[in-house]
């Protein structure tokens, strides 16, 4: 009798959702291992069973169709849309061929200002920089100690160092950055030729124009530092904002939307909402957890962050009965059938 009214129960809660769309947050999708878990980071074959479920068993449609189902007031049943946040090199090398095998489109959100660069962003230099000291004994920094001996312990003291990071005003990380390196006599070089520094590395154009020409994937932009755009001025994050969408349009077919970095609700305010309505998007999406409704605001859309070990179990669960129930919290990361709280990027 209770698994009667339990299954009546996940059936009505289904019900309900059908008229809510989920937009995955994804990031990275690496094409061999890492030094130690990094949520952002997800592999090839897990990446593919995820897709392979979408492809399978739900609606999969591009940020525009959304959108246009929207203005239509008319969303699907089961939709999903894929994005990705960042524009790592490894969403052309290793994503693309996975979406064009199962034909899921996607939008890729990207940090311009690292476009074809050797240099990261900076989240993943703190990775790199904590991934070449893995099997030592500590890393120190502001005179505290982190404890680096295996990969989980890594994985901690990433944790902890991002967050640290992250409280700082963007454009002092960097310098940040060097005095770690500095005062752990980090060579530099190790992290440029270590086998996974390319799963790190943002893509350049030609990449850039590769997805796009696939007809699967949308390119947006995502500042062009890759800033916690609350951390900055009026005037620096107007610049932050809208000259991305310019570097971006003046290189490649992109389409007229923003992903704030990080995107939780402390991230962005309705001021930063304005100036990227000001610099012509048509479109905005967040990291705050929830799904997309007819009622949604366009200019503040809620995603579902999908973390590297996140089951495929654990995202049927969420898109079918979870997502709608997390609708504007202040969580981005779906992990173990629940969303939690978690970096965002």
């Amino acid at each position: 009798m209770l698994n009667v009214l339990k299954n009546t129960y996940q059936n009505i809660k289904s019900f309900a959702c059908r008229r809510h769309a989920t937009i995955l947050n994804y990031h990275s999708v690496c094409s061999g291992p890492l030094p130690f878990p990094l949520w952002t980071h997800m592999s090839r074959e897990r990446f593919e069973q995820h897709v392979s479920l979408l492809a399978n068993n739900y609606n999969c449609v591009s940020l525009t169709t959304l959108l246009e189902q929207q203005a239509s007031g008319n969303i699907a049943p089961r939709t999903v849309c894929v994005t990705f946040d960042d524009g790592f090199r490894n969403n052309c090398t290793v994503a693309l061929p996975i979406l064009k095998k199962y034909r899921v489109p996607a939008t890729v959100f990207v940090a311009v200002g690292y476009v074809g660069r050797d240099q990261l962003i900076w989240a993943d230099q703190l990775a790199g920089v904590i991934a070449v000291q893995c099997g030592k004994s500590t890393v120190r920094f502001n005179g505290e100690s982190y404890p680096v001996s295996t990969p989980d312990e890594c994985a901690k003291t990433y944790r902890s160092l991002a967050a640290a990071f992250k409280k700082l005003h963007p454009y002092i990380i960097e310098s940040e950055l060097l005095r770690l390196v500095s005062e752990n006599s980090i060579d530099i070089s190790a992290l440029q030729d270590a086998p996974w520094f390319d799963e790190f590395r943002i893509a350049d154009w030609q990449h850039l124009r590769e997805m796009r020409s696939s007809e699967l994937v949308e390119i947006g932009s995502h500042t062009i530092n890759h800033t916690i755009v609350s951390r900055l001025t009026r005037d620096e994050a107007r610049l932050e904002i809208s000259e991305c969408k310019k570097i971006l349009t003046a290189n490649i077919d992109a389409s007229p939307y923003f992903a704030y970095p990080n995107g939780g609700a402390g991230d962005f305010s309705n001021e930063h909402r304005e100036l990227a309505i000001g610099a012509g998007y048509r479109a905005v999406v967040t990291a705050i957890a929830g799904t997309f409704t007819k009622h949604s605001d366009p200019f503040q859309i809620y995603r579902i962050g999908v973390s590297a070990n996140t089951s495929v179990p654990d995202l049927d669960y969420t898109l079918r009965l979870g997502a709608a129930y997390a609708n504007g919290s202040s969580v981005t990361q779906l992990m173990g059938g629940v969303v939690s709280g978690t970096i965002g990027s």
